[in-house]
């Protein structure tokens, strides 16, 4: 048993298979709102015609509890090829079913793509751009539902605004470390600008001129980008947005 163990647990190839079925059984800490494995376990078999049918539809069935947690295991760093099967499960959830998904989910969605970037905040390991997550367009939906009142999102995006005033205040040690902070509140403003106009917010006074500040210390460390593209798509989400009062 424990020289099996050991072979399993070496970074090696054991063969290759078509498909992998896993079986898990969690503990819920109602309080504390925290999962925990009990056992996990998984079959990796050869076989026939694998293809998604009907029951891989397994969200549309889900309770409220079930799909938070669902939620919280979303990894907002993984590129689009690893997100593929939990993208394709909320693409082959019922119509019906999808907006009641959504909007369960968004809050923790929102909350995770937060956490992701204040994680890459203390990393402080050079950013030459806007980040970007597989689930980009999932966080995108999930803004939509949590500020569809002009209202939440100009409070978000004033809070927004201000950290990162806040943060371009500070003295920075290298160049890498005042990237990466401009970069992560960049990131973070693009998705809730994007939002907005999508939205057709009408900016207040006091957001306009937060806005207009933004836009002038962008144009301070125009320097930093290194995807033109990028840098082009956020200066226009500022535009467009202070347009609307000339």
């Amino acid at each position: 048993m424990e020289s099996a163990l050991k072979r399993l647990s070496r970074a090696q190839s054991l063969g290759f298979y078509n498909c992998c079925e896993m079986t898990t059984a969690f503990l819920l800490h109602k309080k504390e709102k925290k999962t925990y494995n009990f056992f996990s376990i998984f079959v990796w078999e050869e076989r026939v015609n694998v293809k998604m049918t009907e029951a891989f539809l397994v969200l549309s069935g889900l309770g409220e509890q079930a799909l938070i947690i669902f939620a919280k295991t979303i990894r907002m760093d993984l590129s689009g090829d690893q997100c593929a099967m939990i993208s394709d499960s909320l693409g082959r959830t019922k119509p019906e079913e999808m907006e009641r998904v959504q909007q369960v989910c968004a809050a923790v969605l929102y909350s995770r793509w937060k956490e992701y970037l204040e994680m890459l905040h203390e990393k402080k390991s050079g950013l030459h751009g806007i980040q970007t997550s597989g689930y980009q367009a999932l966080i995108f939906q999930a803004i939509r539902y949590v500020y569809r009142e002009q209202t939440g999102w100009e409070r978000e995006v004033m809070d927004s605004l201000s950290l990162y005033e806040e943060d371009m205040c500070n003295w920075y040690k290298s160049v890498v470390e005042l990237s990466t902070v401009f970069f992560i509140h960049m990131s973070q403003l693009f998705l809730l600008l994007c939002v907005g106009l999508d939205l057709g917010f009408y900016p207040g006074k006091e957001l306009r001129h937060m806005l207009e500040g933004a836009a002038r210390q962008m144009e301070k460390l125009e320097y930093l980008w290194m995807d033109e593209r990028q840098k082009t798509a956020m200066e226009r989400c500022l535009e467009e947005l202070l347009l609307i009062f000339k």
